[in-house]
């Protein structure tokens, strides 16, 4: 992408961008339902207790559902790059890894007791794909299309 944009061609970097989103996106929805088919075999790969391989399995299904937004957001992050968007991408970063992750994760491990609802801990993980991506959607429509208007 970062090439046909040195050249000006806004085709092909738009064709790059709907192609490398579409690939991104079929190949984490194949992993994305791996996990989710085969959470039990995989959790039973390890030696735990009945207890943690439930919560194990739990963890994995929930994850897993953040997967599609955290491969898109990671293709957006090259999108950026390619574009010269720098900030656009460290922004994502950001979000993606500290804002929309840690605050909730942290608030849930001190609300949350029991083993029977450690499962609430993990769903940040997955929104905070989805905020996210939200996120990445705004400021792709702020900025990059504006960068290829040439």
């Amino acid at each position: 992408m970062a090439f046909n944009y040195g050249l000006r061609s806004r085709a092909r970097v738009q064709q790059g961008i709907r192609w490398g989103l579409g690939y991104t996106a079929g190949l984490i929805l194949l992993g994305c339902a791996g996990v989710e088919l085969f959470a039990q075999p995989l959790a039973g790969l390890f030696s735990l207790s009945a207890t943690t391989h439930a919560m194990c399995v739990d963890c994995m299904r929930i994850v897993s559902l953040g997967f599609l937004f955290a491969g898109l957001c990671i293709a957006f992050q090259g999108v950026f790059q390619a574009l010269e968007c720098g900030v656009e991408s460290l922004v994502i970063s950001l979000c993606q890894q500290v804002l929309f992750v840690l605050p909730p994760v942290w608030a849930l491990t001190c609300l949350v007791t029991g083993p029977e609802n450690v499962a609430l801990i993990w769903w940040p993980l997955a929104l905070g794909e989805a905020a996210t991506l939200v996120v990445a959607l705004v400021l792709y429509g702020k900025r990059a299309r504006k960068r290829m208007e040439f």
